[in-house]
């Protein structure tokens, strides 16, 4: 993605793209994890016992909780 960037206007490669990434209106790779991991609801929705198993420890993590805060997030609903 960001040699994308980069070869279109012709940046340097130590060059950030991060604040075009933002002018733009896209997340970068570590948001776009991140958000996946609090949106993991859809697990619930599998008749796979592992799946709904690994979401309901995982929303009792502490990293879930630091996600949640972090983006000040309520996936309770």
């Amino acid at each position: 993605m960001y040699l994308g960037y980069r070869k279109v206007l012709k940046m340097r490669q130590w060059e950030s793209v991060k604040e075009l990434q933002w002018f733009c209106e896209r997340l970068d790779l570590k948001h776009i994890v991140d958000k996946r991991k609090l949106f993991l609801k859809g697990l619930l929705k599998l008749q796979n016992t592992v799946l709904q198993t690994f979401y309901a420890l995982f929303t009792h993590s502490r990293e879930f909780f630091q996600l949640c805060y972090k983006y000040d997030t309520d996936v309770s609903k």
